[in-house]
């Protein structure tokens, strides 16, 4: 499917899951109330699928590893984790800083702080050697290698609280899982699955919904606390309820220019979140003092819904200022750094 035909509905998907992800990682600041608490179990059960669903998408698409895509990508996380830095310095001071926060500000793609960031570089160096395991292996061959990886990073999480890989899902492994999921999907599409089974999709949402929050609310009303046990990325739930939710949005076609390029913009947003949250709370909107209000959740998605409108703001500013440069630096390194690739190459299989 080539760009210009992406679907605005799976674009709009994107931004929603984006809405979800921000208010789900605010709404944890108003769980000391009763409503707030049992809201957060809810918010957690759905909108934790955010980050599956991006990269079910990118594995729907494809991702083709590129360095003038990988190169602006990188330009985009540096320019607002630098800003990000001085921010920090001018409203809060260096005193606190140490040179492992610094470290995570200097270098963007490392760091735990920026993993999503930094598995998605990982997955487009990986993704020639997996989009050819993918399209290699015949539909039911790749159903049946899925089927074993989820067995074992996902139902053993979620059934024997187990985790392989020791990341909560937030790591490399249950990403190419992810991904793999993505083109597993596509190709299924290719050969000739029905689109319009929404009733279906629909129903299953809400069935793995209902699973997560029941269990999520058992683990409250035994420890008094808001875990999000059953919703983690890797709990099996988590990961068909986001496989259900992508079908079924992707079940509905339509075209949207202003939606397409909106959505281009959701990196930028999601590596923005922090910085715009300090401002917001420093010169605008004392959000933080409704903490303890049984509304504040709803709050959150207000306050969610601000932080993705000002981030569209900047990332469309940065890109008038920035884009043109960006273009020209991108072709440079490109020139400067393909022949030492192909020595390099060549150097390797001499060896």
């Amino acid at each position: 499917m080539a760009k210009s035909e992406r679907n605005s509905a799976i674009e709009l998907l994107r931004i929603l899951a984006l809405v979800g992800i921000l208010w789900m990682h605010e709404s944890i600041s108003g769980t000391e109330t009763t409503l707030g608490a049992w809201m957060r179990i809810g918010i957690d059960s759905f909108a934790n699928t955010g980050v599956t669903i991006f990269i079910l998408i990118s594995g729907f698409y494809g991702i083709r590893r590129s360095a003038k895509k990988l190169i602006p990508l990188w330009f985009m996380l540096a320019f607002y984790s630098y800003a990000a830095l001085l921010v920090r310095i001018w409203l809060q001071g260096a005193e606190d800083l140490g040179l492992e926060e610094l470290g995570r500000y200097m270098l963007p793609i490392i760091g735990r702080s920026g993993w999503f960031f930094t598995c998605y570089f990982l997955l487009a160096l990986m993704s020639p050697w997996i989009n050819r395991l993918a399209d290699v292996l015949a539909l039911h061959e790749l159903r049946n290698l899925l089927i074993l990886l989820v067995l074992i990073f996902d139902v053993s999480t979620t059934i024997f609280f187990y985790d392989f890989t020791l990341d909560g899902g937030k790591g490399i492994v249950n990403m190419v899982l992810i991904y793999l999921i993505g083109r597993y999907l596509r190709k299924k599409q290719d050969q000739g699955v029905p689109e319009k089974r929404r009733i279906i999709y629909f129903r299953r949402i809400l069935i793995f919904f209902a699973i997560d929050f029941v269990l999520n609310a058992a683990v409250h009303l035994v420890t008094g606390g808001v875990y999000d046990k059953f919703a983690r990325d890797n709990v099996v739930f988590i990961l068909f309820e986001a496989i259900y939710i992508f079908l079924f949005v992707k079940s509905f076609y339509w075209k949207n220019t202003v939606v397409n390029k909106v959505a281009t913009k959701v990196p930028a947003v999601f590596k923005m979140e922090a910085t715009v949250k300090l401002l917001i709370a420093t010169f605008a909107w004392d959000y933080t003092a409704l903490r303890l209000s049984p509304a504040y959740q709803f709050v959150a998605l207000g306050l969610s819904m601000l932080i993705v409108l000002i981030g569209l703001v900047i990332e469309s500013i940065r890109l008038v200022v920035f884009k043109g440069m960006e273009n020209k630096m991108t072709e440079w390194i490109c020139k400067l750094a393909t022949p030492i690739w192909n020595k390099a190459q060549h150097a390797i299989e001499k060896i």
